[in-house]
């Protein structure tokens, strides 16, 4: 079972750092890449929290912006 714990973390660590190359979504993103920064190594529950945190306070893309009529 250890063994198991290891690579879940050694996978979650590589897809935090493949996020942290791209663009956060949310804030759960966002929390994962500071705290990766500070070492804080991540639990089994992390990644489910980090997606719940995206899914309650996504960033959005202003795609355009709209002028106003006259």
């Amino acid at each position: 079972m250890n063994r198991e714990r290891e690579e879940l973390i050694q996978k979650l660590l590589q897809e935090r750092q493949e996020q942290a190359r791209q663009q956060s979504k949310g804030l759960g993103d966002t929390i994962a890449k500071i705290t990766s920064a500070v070492g804080i190594k991540p639990c089994g529950g992390c990644a489910k929290r980090q997606m719940y945190l995206n899914r309650l306070i996504p960033y959005k893309k202003k795609d355009t912006v709209k002028e106003d009529k006259k």
